[in-house]
């Protein structure tokens, strides 16, 4: 992972070390190779990151290349964010939204 994020390790450490200290993230073992995985409060985070990720994509030009991808493993492909009513079903535009 740590190559793949093109971060170095002392960074990647820390920024995983933060995380966990927060409480988003646990660590899934104690071997060498270290593996996480969120925490509850860690998962409820999900909507909101995919939202952003979201956005970003749409308004930001990637720093190195592409954005990392977000894979739904059912079907295997990238996943973005689309809001749809709750009530009718149709996919909602900025344009159909009052406050």
């Amino acid at each position: 992972a740590q190559s793949k994020l093109g971060l170095a390790h002392n960074i990647l450490s820390n920024r995983l070390g933060t995380l966990v200290d927060q409480g988003l993230l646990e660590r899934a073992n104690e071997t060498r190779q270290a593996a996480y995985q969120p925490t509850p409060s860690g998962l409820a985070l999900l909507a909101p990151a995919l939202v952003a990720r979201t956005w970003a994509i749409d308004w930001i030009e990637p720093t190195h290349g592409t954005w990392s991808s977000v894979i739904h493993e059912p079907c295997g492909q990238d996943l973005l964010v689309d809001y749809t009513c709750a009530s009718c079903g149709k996919l909602v535009e900025p344009k159909d939204v009052t406050y």
